[in-house]
């Protein structure tokens, strides 16, 4: 019966598609029949030493949880965060269109305009998440020598509503952008995400902590500053 029990709520799990907090008990259910099964089977009751069978009750039990919870945390995303496979970012780019490097006497180069980015993101797909989050972008130019989301020092706008119509966002430009913007850098990464409402900074060091306070990547595009 434990056998049956077990591959009937494997097969439910994986097949049938079902909301993230109704998995957790079925998944509680599956775990308790499996470890029943090799606790008490005539196989391993038979042939098995008592403590040979905690040990791989324990290690079914682990691969469960395992599985269990990638499980879980998909159909979580799925029924919680919006699709990224969707156009969010309309436009992107320098905030002044007349921002340039001039140089004054003695030959110093200086910024001209108003240093800083500009996003314009359409928040008509986002208004199911507008009680939880705020949309928070960021722009930065990227070495290659860490992974993007490591990036530290980057530039970023302020929190903005998520008002179900087109929001600009003014992403001002730290001193280090600035200093690669004079030095001839130009291609940008641009990031938006969303954090939750919760969360009250916007000062961010990286990604990986934006991401690590709750936020979740929208989309991510490359471009001119």
């Amino acid at each position: 019966m434990e056998a049956y029990i077990g591959i009937a709520l494997g097969v439910v799990l994986g097949v049938i598609p079902m909301t993230w907090w109704l998995r957790i008990p079925l998944f509680v259910l599956l775990c308790l029949v499996c470890v029943d099964f090799c606790w008490r089977s005539p196989v391993t009751l038979k042939y098995l030493p008592k403590r040979v069978r905690i040990l791989a009750c324990l290690v079914i039990f682990v691969a469960l949880v395992w599985a269990g919870g990638k499980n879980v945390v998909t159909a979580y995303q799925a029924e919680n965060l919006p699709p990224r496979a969707v156009r969010y970012l309309q436009s992107w780019g320098p905030l002044d269109n007349n921002v340039g490097v001039v140089r004054i006497p003695p030959n110093v180069p200086v910024l001209r305009g108003r240093p800083g980015g500009k996003l314009v993101v359409d928040t008509s797909g986002l208004k199911n998440y507008s009680q939880k989050y705020r949309l928070w972008g960021a722009c930065f130019h990227w070495d290659g020598r860490e992974d993007l989301l490591d990036t530290t020092n980057i530039s970023h706008t302020s929190f903005f509503d998520i008002t179900g119509t087109n929001v600009a966002m003014a992403c001002p430009w730290n001193q280090q952008y600035s200093d690669e913007y004079i030095r001839g850098y130009r291609t940008t990464e641009y990031y938006i995400l969303l954090v939750p409402l919760k969360v009250n900074k916007s000062d961010f060091g990286s990604l990986r902590e934006a991401v690590a306070y709750g936020g979740y990547i929208l989309q991510e595009q490359s471009g001119e500053p």
